[in-house]
């Protein structure tokens, strides 16, 4: 079934941009459940994306159309590495990158705006960096000029607390997107639409699903996708 979600994907994107609308690409990761936590709302709102080409509309730049595509990661080292790993060998195919998942500490949404260099489980030679001579700290390369937080939760009605943080803790989370932003700015890469700035990546920890449901965080991430993938739509 994915398969023939993803086979009808290029036509889905011909067809808007022949109307004349903009299309985009978004890759979406989710993390499988963990530890003592049988629910992952992170996993939920991914699978519910893959494959859907959602309107959106951010001002000062009009309508246009992201079409999402899923990935579901595993919560361990090979998860880590899975979106790194195909950047490295493949290049981009996509406008935007969004990681998600949920922070056993969290409370509300976070968006996560820095990464750090700290192994989630050290490896067998004791190493507790990512990057052995890298950077401490990597910032995320989305652009946030066109987010605003508290207006996405109060017009989709999700009671709960938001934050910008600085703090994307030190397990699979931060690993993850420290390795996508090493590959990113290291390689320099460009979303795949445009040729300005670097390719946006960032992760977002969504709200506990006692605090929403699946389909509110589904218009969440599509209205943080929006925001985020906006400003690569100007042409310098």
């Amino acid at each position: 079934q994915r398969t023939d979600v993803m086979r009808l994907l290029p036509l889905v994107l011909f067809a808007c941009a022949a109307y004349g609308a903009p299309t985009y690409r978004a890759l979406i990761t989710g993390f499988l459940t963990f530890k003592n936590y049988t629910v992952n709302p992170s996993q939920a709102v991914a699978e519910a994306l893959d494959g859907k080409c959602m309107d959106a509309e951010v001002p000062d730049f009009g309508r246009f159309t992201i079409c999402y595509e899923s990935w579901i990661l595993p919560v361990d080292r090979t998860g880590s590495t899975t979106v790194q790993n195909y950047l490295l060998e493949n290049g981009t195919r996509w406008d935007l990158i969004m990681h998600m998942g949920l922070a056993n500490s969290s409370q509300g949404l976070r968006l996560e705006t820095i990464a750090a260099n700290i192994l989630a489980e050290n490896d067998t030679d004791g190493n507790t960096f990512i990057l052995k001579g890298g950077p401490n700290l990597f910032p995320i390369t989305a652009d946030l000029s066109y987010m605003s937080l508290a207006e996405m939760l109060s017009t989709l009605k999700i009671n709960c607390d938001e934050s910008w943080s600085r703090d994307a803790g030190t397990y699979y989370c931060n690993e993850t997107l420290y390795r996508t932003l090493s590959v990113i700015r290291g390689k320099r890469m460009k979303p795949a639409s445009r040729k300005r700035g670097l390719l946006p990546a960032m992760f977002v920890h969504l709200p506990n699903e006692a605090d929403t449901t699946v389909d509110r965080d589904v218009e969440l991430v599509h209205k943080i996708g929006a925001a985020l993938v906006a400003p690569s739509m100007l042409d310098v």
